[in-house]
């Protein structure tokens, strides 16, 4: 998904933006109540743009957000552990992928992210679990080879 011009520069993200601004100020935080569905939505794309732009704390920022307003929402998790992960917050962005966990258990996805940040933290064990949980549930096979991928790098990392 991609954010035009006109929406970057229209009223209608200008005033979430505002209504944000002024909430942040306040220290109110994203309050759920305040933003209507199109509001979020439009946080949303802003975030996707900002991480698109390899801005991965801004965007960060917004998908935190959008995980406080719509706790539910499994790609907001998604958006906000990639984001801590791209900075290399590893463990930080743990915690967001198990929320996508539990939120979508059946989706391998967010156990192969998880196993990269656990490789990453040295947590190697721990890393291999949450690999083969990915692996478990990869009924289509997209990620048999970016399992084994992090299983050869594993494997060298641990020779080397």
């Amino acid at each position: 998904m991609s954010l035009s011009k006109e929406i970057l520069h229209s009223p209608a993200l200008d005033d979430v933006l505002k209504t944000l601004k002024a909430n942040l100020d306040a220290g109110n935080g994203l309050l759920p109540g305040q933003f209507t569905e199109e509001d979020i939505t439009l946080l949303y794309e802003l975030g996707f743009n900002l991480y698109q732009a390899n801005d991965f704390v801004q965007a960060g920022e917004i998908f935190q957000r959008l995980v406080i307003a719509k706790p539910f929402e499994a790609r907001y998790w998604q958006a906000f552990a990639s984001s801590l992960q791209l900075q290399k917050k590893f463990k930080e962005s743990l915690v967001a992928w198990s929320m996508w966990c539990l939120i979508d258990e059946d989706n391998p996805l967010p156990h192969f992210h998880a196993a990269e940040s656990l490789f990453s933290l040295g947590e190697r064990d721990e890393a291999l679990k949450a690999l083969l949980a990915a692996e478990n549930r990869d009924k289509t096979g997209i990620l048999c080879d970016k399992i084994e991928g992090l299983r050869l790098a594993w494997r060298d990392h641990a020779h080397n």
